[in-house]
């Protein structure tokens, strides 16, 4: 068991120490591309080929300023190992309404992304809560139906 705990304690090492370093990398990266803008800057533009290389320049240096400005989110599993390293959990909880929304609604309107929006987002809660994702709309077009085209006034039994 303690060959376990150390095992672990030097793997967590490992991982701290390669995330520093690629932060430590990406800073050297920001100042370098900083340096390239200003050499690229002072030049007089030839044939276009300044122009483009300021804008890689500026694509590059939007990413780096993004990972260095957003150092802690990445890391937060570093601390608390209940957290996941990527989120592949969340992009597979919503990979099937993605297709299902492109599907059956299509790629058309801001009217269609709103009402697909809407009814995958309260699907997919019905689902998180543990509801039966199909009964649970049913039950409340039912009552709305009962109701004589109004929303029920107590939505409780539909809420988890």
């Amino acid at each position: 068991m303690q060959g376990q705990a150390e095992d672990c304690a030097a793997a967590q090492a490992s991982l701290e120490a390669s995330f520093g370093e690629l932060f430590d990398d990406a800073l050297q990266a920001w100042q370098r591309l900083v340096a390239r803008y200003e050499l690229l800057e002072g030049l007089q533009p030839s044939g276009g080929r300044t122009g483009a290389e300021l804008a890689q320049v500026a694509a590059q240096g939007k990413a780096t300023a993004s990972l260095i400005q957003h150092q802690e989110r990445p890391s937060v599993f570093l601390e608390d190992p209940g957290i996941p390293m990527d989120n592949n959990r969340s992009e597979w909880t919503l990979r099937g309404p993605v297709i299902s929304r492109q599907r059956r609604f299509g790629p058309g309107g801001p009217a269609r992304a709103k009402t697909a929006g809407r009814l995958l987002s309260v699907l997919q809660t019905a689902r998180v809560a543990g509801l039966n994702p199909y009964r649970c709309p049913q039950d409340w077009l039912d009552a709305y139906a009962r109701n004589r085209g109004q929303a029920p006034s107590d939505l409780s039994p539909w809420l988890p």
